[in-house]
């Protein structure tokens, strides 16, 4: 007595629509299916009944894509909130965010530059900071228009005067048209 052949003809495993069996090199049976999305594939009998071939490959896509975007619309970063995301992209195929800062300047942000925490802000964060540092030089480092830690140090290797906190001031030269 033989063994009688399975047919799997016109039964769906995952997007798969299976059409019919092909010749196949190997051992294992192929069948020829047609995929949701309209591509043909010939996958192994036993990949479609235990589940691990499902589609053409256009359902690893999709998740793979679903997986990868992060909504990051409404979330802050410093200062800055996110508005929406744009259909612009950087070199490594990052979202490209416009953001809103608390200064009120609106200012298109990459996804990476948010999540990592280098970007948090429009660039008013450093303007601050650099206020910040220009003040407490001014109030610890400086006494009567000089930098005192600049009198402390070795002569720098470039200085042209030969004198510790000198240097030359070049003028500037404007020229008139009449």
């Amino acid at each position: 007595m033989t063994k009688q052949r399975l047919d799997i003809t016109g039964q769906k495993y995952g997007r798969l629509t299976v059409i019919k069996e092909v010749k196949s090199n190997s051992r294992h049976r192929k069948w020829l299916c047609r995929c949701e999305c309209g591509n043909t594939v010939f996958p192994f009998m036993y990949s479609l009944r235990n589940g691990s071939t499902q589609s053409c490959g256009c359902l690893r896509k999709e998740k793979s894509r679903k997986a990868n975007v992060v909504d990051l619309t409404g979330k802050r970063f410093g200062k800055l909130t996110v508005l929406k995301p744009t259909n612009r992209r950087d070199k490594s195929r990052n979202i490209i965010w416009l953001c809103k800062c608390d200064c009120g300047n609106e200012r298109y942000i990459v996804s990476k530059n948010l999540t990592s925490g280098e970007t948090k802000s429009c660039g008013c964060l450093m303007k601050e900071s650099g206020k910040k540092l220009k003040a407490y030089n001014q109030k610890h480092h400086f006494k009567d228009g000089v930098y005192i830690p600049g009198l402390k140090s070795k002569i720098r290797s470039d200085n042209s005067t030969g004198v510790k906190g000198v240097y030359p001031v070049q003028k500037r030269v404007v020229l008139m048209w009449v």
